[in-house]
């Protein structure tokens, strides 16, 4: 039999590692709806970045993450983000998932694969994305 703390744990496991799946769909989806449940686990003072084609940029809110997103998805209408997997480490209040992903369509015949740092914290009761970070050239 699982301890309390164990199956707490497990849950949020389990929630935490499905946002970035979610975050692929919606990405996939061109849905960049900031009432998209997805999107709506971004936290006030989301910050991502450094990611591709941004140098060492930060985007220091969901909307500004979003409109790059969206511009992105334009310029390759054929891009496409998948989750190979996703392992959280929750430590209190605060998680980090680690996720590889693989992406295509930026260029033809072309498929790269790289690693994506989501970190989270409870706020205001909710586990919510507080920053994204790509290792490498994660938007491929």
């Amino acid at each position: 039999m699982s301890s309390p703390k164990t199956s707490w744990e497990e849950r949020v496991k389990s929630h935490l590692e499905a946002w970035p799946l979610s975050m692929a769909e919606a990405i996939n989806a061109r849905d960049f709806d900031q009432k998209n449940p997805t999107w709506d686990m971004l936290a006030p003072g989301f910050k991502s970045g450094p990611l591709a084609g941004t140098s060492q940029m930060m985007f220091s809110s969901a909307a500004e993450h979003l409109k790059w997103v969206a511009q992105t998805c334009e310029r390759f209408p054929d891009w496409k983000l998948h989750v190979l997997d996703a392992h959280a480490h929750i430590d209190g209040k605060t998680a980090v998932v680690m996720v590889n992903t693989a992406s295509e369509g930026r260029f033809p015949g072309i498929a790269k694969e790289t690693t994506v740092f989501i970190e989270f914290q409870v706020v205001g009761g909710r586990w919510l994305v507080t920053a994204l970070k790509g290792l490498g050239d994660w938007w491929g």
